[in-house]
């Protein structure tokens, strides 16, 4: 129960307890407060608890991504002229990596971390449409506003929800229980009120697969009946959205306005960049009042040009090619772990996080990094015990 706690604490300020309103500056603390409690864990069960300890197969990576850090540090320093202390303040959200460390030395069950991600996104699904229905007075100190024939919140939480789509979706596709698919429709409605094209698509891609590929249906002429009613359904309940969304894409493409990312990612490829050692170690993160930060300021509101907009790029712009190389090692380590087929919506997860990784930086965000986190451990006691299944069997 203990350890439940601490890492509901932990998900709590990482997500910065959701930004809210009333909160005010104290988020920040928050934030900090999380990475404090994943150090002190690491040290107080590292060294007091000497019970079996199952085999770390991500190390390596997440050592690489964190080796990012200081290099990336050091070209701020140098040639953004950016103080070391703004840095370290800049990049509190990567600290939260250590999170893998600390979920080996915790040993929690798989079971109840996935509970836990799945309640969060229950949570999240409650807290969105509170916040839509409290609109326009804003509860939570996020970006809201109105376009696309919805109302688009950008509230921390949604990779808990996604988590626990695929997880839902597993479920209901090994047991055919259908009250699985109460989670699945809610979150699907939650994908559509945003109004992001790309998250649609990319939630979609996955689920398609998932359908075509999984090993556990029982039914499949079933279920691909209620997915067609269900896709019909969402399709005239929300046919304003989608033409909305329709409208906009044929707005940008008149305007010009379509390759914005691409662009984006052009000029800081070309712009960023002062030394050929900045190509290698990345800029670092442009934080606080600083010179560079900015610079990057005006970049976004002059140009509306968001290195987080531009996914795995602009994480290679801030930290540099071992962030690339670590996070790309990772998903390749995932693809690669053997686990029992129970564990399959993880690596649905994964595969929707690396297919987002054009347009999403997530991977620099302390929401995502705790999930990753936590994931990778439970692939990790998933391949331990597939190990000792495949001895027995042998």
């Amino acid at each position: 129960m203990l350890k439940k706690i601490f890492i509901s604490i932990i998900i709590l300020c990482s997500l910065q307890f959701y930004e809210m309103s009333l909160l005010g500056g104290f988020t920040r603390m928050f934030h900090l407060m999380g990475i404090g409690i994943i150090l002190l864990l690491i040290i107080v069960y590292g060294v007091y608890d000497s019970s079996l300890k199952f085999k770390p197969h991500f190390t390596i990576f997440i050592i690489i991504i964190l080796l990012s850090l200081p290099t990336s540090m050091y070209i701020a320093k140098t040639q953004h002229n950016q103080s070391i202390p703004l840095s370290l303040i800049g990049q509190r959200h990567m600290y939260y990596y250590f999170m893998y460390f600390a979920a080996h030395a915790l040993k929690t069950r798989p079971k109840d971390i996935e509970r836990l991600f799945l309640y969060f996104g229950i949570l999240f699904i409650g807290l969105y449409f509170m916040q839509m229905v409290a609109f326009p007075t804003k509860i939570f100190s996020v970006t809201i506003f109105k376009d696309r024939g919805t109302i688009r919140i950008f509230l921390p939480g949604l990779t808990f929800m996604v988590f626990g789509y695929f997880y839902t979706l597993q479920n209901f596709l090994e047991k055919n229980n259908v009250k699985y698919l109460i989670f699945n429709f809610l979150s699907l409605i939650i994908v559509i009120l945003l109004g992001s094209r790309s998250l649609l698509l990319v939630v979609l891609l996955v689920t398609i697969i998932n359908l075509l590929v999984s090993r556990r249906i029982k039914s499949r002429a079933l279920i691909y009946m209620l997915a067609f009613v269900g896709a019909v359904l969402i399709g005239i309940i929300f046919k304003n959205i989608f033409v909305q969304l329709i409208e906009a894409t044929e707005q940008t493409r008149r305007t010009g306005m379509e390759n914005v990312r691409i662009r984006a990612a052009i000029f800081y490829l070309t712009h960023m960049f002062p030394n050929g050692l900045s190509y290698i170690f990345g800029n670092g993160v442009a934080s606080g009042e600083s010179e560079y930060a900015g610079r990057i300021f005006v970049y976004t509101s002059k140009y509306g040009f968001y290195l987080s907009d531009i996914g795995i790029i602009g994480n290679y712009i801030t930290y540099g090619v071992l962030f690339v190389a670590g996070v790309l090692g990772l998903l390749w380590r995932v693809y690669k772990t053997k686990v029992e087929s129970s564990l399959d919506h993880i690596k649905y997860f994964f595969l929707f996080v690396f297919l987002a990784l054009p347009t999403g930086g997530g991977f620099s965000e302390s929401e995502l990094i705790v999930v990753v986190c936590l994931s990778l451990y439970v692939l990790d006691v998933g391949s331990y015990f597939n190990k000792k299944q495949e001895q027995l069997t042998n």
